[in-house]
């Protein structure tokens, strides 16, 4: 008898052991089940936008497809304004103007749209740069989040002319987004590009070895 009695709060501190790993064991796959379908959510909503370039436009459309969205887009998001009298429209994504959307192809399919910023004059650097790059970073920020890679914008007089300095860097999936700051010297647009970094690679090397190429068959010229 006295061995039952000391034997009886051991198997019940045992049982209470054994109910609270269990617990903390549901709690786990509870989590872990969780985690499984936040990733899978996740890496659904990636694969929708990383084709997604901007609007209805995505990678892989045409010339002539790209060209009608682009028109379509633009007329959706003007602004009317007036110019000696006339009516005039600026174009805008949120508060940020843009000058004009450019599309780059491979083997006639989209993998570049670039969208050109309007263009501040250097008596406006200090202002205007700064101001739309904050605007159209905050569009993105609001789908994407902070961008994977910053830099602080340069001082003018840091620049030389017909550089391009990026600020603003998002990858998303197989694309990635850049916002830069251009030097044309007399002109300083806050410019966009949203592009396939495999792709634009591939040109890249391709360009590279025809050089190669035409430079070996022209030494013979001499």
């Amino acid at each position: 008898m006295l061995t039952l009695s000391c034997n009886q709060p051991n198997k019940k501190s045992i049982d209470k052991i054994d109910q609270k790993q269990i617990e903390r064991d549901s709690i786990t796959l509870l989590n872990i089940e969780k985690e499984k379908r936040e990733k899978k959510k996740k890496d659904s909503i990636l694969l929708i936008e990383q084709n997604k370039v901007i609007g209805e436009i995505r990678f892989g459309m045409t010339k002539n497809e790209v060209n009608t969205l682009i028109k379509r887009f633009r007329k959706k998001n003007r602004r009317p304004d007036k110019f000696l009298g006339k009516p005039y429209y600026d174009d805008f994504i949120g508060e940020y103007e843009y000058f004009q959307m450019t599309g780059f192809y491979d083997e006639g399919k989209l993998y570049e749209l670039y969208i050109q910023g309007v263009l501040t004059d250097w008596e406006n650097f200090d202002r205007d740069v700064p101001r739309q790059t904050k605007y159209i970073s905050n569009v993105i920020k609001q789908k994407y989040g902070e961008p994977d890679l910053h830099y602080s914008i340069e001082p003018r007089y840091k620049l030389n002319k017909g550089y391009s300095y990026l600020i603003n860097r998002w990858i998303v999936g197989t694309k990635t987004i850049e916002v830069r700051l251009q030097d044309n010297g007399t002109n300083y647009p806050i410019n966009v590009s949203i592009f396939l970094p495999e792709v634009r690679k591939k040109i890249e090397n391709e360009k590279n070895q025809e050089e190669k190429e035409s430079t070996e068959k022209a030494k013979d010229v001499f």
